[in-house]
């Protein structure tokens, strides 16, 4: 026993002997005459060298609209690949809705619950509310780093900017202007409204074209004339020759005079010539039904209609803005990328969002019909065949790329999705011809100032 543990006594020194021996030679040296340092850069380990750092999830709170989930799942797709040398991927966790309301409802139960999403896609409408509450970081440092004359300059002053300071990083340019049947205007002998902003259709002219295009009755009735009058809507008329929907002092200002004119072409088209479908016209098939149907001549709406419109069956042209005078008025919708409070991970969230502003992150979006109109210029100019594309034409084309020369800035206000309802009601009203022009501006004027002085 004696001699056999000489021996394991023997082994085990050797293999100690070797051990230590290949420990040193694993070591970097340090000297001047070792041949291994042929760097000037400072060494690591091997661990170090050969495992990267933990990557960095983001986590993305995304409204999932079903008919739009593919295109922004891909669009996430491309920032991820950009976000690699990073070290950052951003993960989607989907919030399945049918209103930003609902939205707003679930991001900031989370962000109470300490379990706060890193970004979001945020409607513009809502930012106002989540900027005054403190629900989402400044992230000016980010626009910083964009290369600003290569985005469209109107598309990084929507409701996102406040007090000088940036929350909000747009995703599209949600803009409107008009859709029009040409195959209801050739049967009429009616020339097609104007494709110049700077010298549009006048509500007059409107008015009148619309009464012209407006035949037959109940099922077989096919309309003239159809656009929302929700606040936003409302106001890109009311800057064509009136006095916009605020006043300069930021109260409502529907009861000026040349405000009044203005709704006084839509109560002529709704009450009088039924040329305007009103509130009850539009229970069982909505206007965007009825001018895909063909029995609706001319459409406002927005960049968001594209792949519909692309899909009727009869002759479909675009068109400036109507005004009574001056230049049409584009009103633009400028949904954004955005950090909320409590993210945990701020720094690799501003990475995704530059990386989700990226002109490549555009480049795919803008081809998709789901974002609206890309904020980086060169992919307009890239992409704008696609953007559009048959059966819309050249002059078609023309007129999308005038209306973002005109753009007006949305009228959002932080109360705005607490007295909309009551707006709203107020309108069904005054399109039932309920309401004169009179009683519906004073109502209108005191839902939206107590509306927005509320606390």
């Amino acid at each position: 026993m004696k001699h056999l543990s000489k021996k394991m006594f023997i082994v085990a020194m050797i293999m100690v002997f070797f051990f230590v021996a290949g420990c040193s030679s694993a070591k970097p040296s340090t000297s001047a005459q070792s041949p291994e340092v042929t760097s000037s850069q400072p060494m690591t380990s091997v661990e170090a060298s050969v495992q990267p750092k933990e990557k960095v999830i983001v986590n993305f709170a995304y409204p999932s609209f079903a008919s739009a989930a593919n295109a922004w799942d891909s669009a996430v797709g491309v920032a991820n690949k950009l976000l690699e040398s990073k070290n950052i991927e951003i993960k989607i966790n989907k919030i399945p809705l049918d209103s930003w309301s609902v939205y707003y409802q679930k991001v900031i139960s989370q962000i109470a619950a300490g379990d706060s999403p890193d970004i979001g896609r945020v409607a513009e409408g809502l930012f106002p509310k989540l900027i005054q509450n403190g629900q989402v970081e400044d992230i000016s440092d980010v626009v910083a780093k964009l290369d600003k004359s290569k985005y469209f300059e109107n598309a990084l002053h929507g409701s996102a900017l406040k007090d000088g300071k940036t929350y909000g990083v747009p995703s599209g340019i949600y803009n409107t202007f008009v859709y029009i049947n040409k195959d209801l205007f050739d049967k009429a002998k009616i020339d097609y409204p104007s494709i110049d902003w700077n010298n549009p259709i006048t509500m007059k002219k409107l008015v009148e074209n619309a009464k012209a295009l407006t035949s037959g009755e109940g099922v077989n009735k096919t309309w003239g004339f159809w656009t929302s009058l929700e606040s936003g809507h409302l106001d890109e008329f009311l800057k064509g020759g009136g006095k916009g929907l605020y006043d300069e002092k930021g109260g409502s200002n529907l009861s000026d005079p040349a405000n009044k004119k203005i709704l006084s072409y839509f109560d002529q088209m709704m009450r009088v010539d039924k040329s305007m479908p009103q509130a009850t016209d539009t229970k069982v098939m909505g206007p965007t039904d009825l001018f895909k149907a063909g029995k609706l001549a001319i459409l406002v709406n927005g960049s968001w209609f594209f792949n519909e419109a692309k899909a009727v069956k009869f002759k479909v042209g675009l068109a400036a803005m109507p005004s009574e005078a001056g230049k049409g008025s584009s009103m633009g919708f400028l949904d954004g990328w955005a950090v909320f409070k409590g993210a945990k991970h701020e720094a690799a969230a501003k990475e995704a969002i530059l990386a989700l502003a990226s002109k490549e992150v555009n480049d795919y979006l803008s081809t998709t019909g789901e974002a609206g109109g890309p904020v980086v210029k060169s992919s307009l100019e890239d992409n704008k065949s696609k953007i559009l594309g048959a059966p819309f034409i050249d002059s078609d084309i023309n007129t999308y790329l005038g209306s973002l020369d005109n753009l007006v800035k949305s009228p959002y206000t932080t109360n705005q999705d607490d007295w909309t309802p009551k707006y709203n009601s107020a309108v069904e009203q005054f399109s039932l011809g309920k309401l004169s022009v009179d009683l519906f501006t004073t109502q209108a004027d005191d839902i939206i100032n107590k509306g927005n002085a509320a606390k």
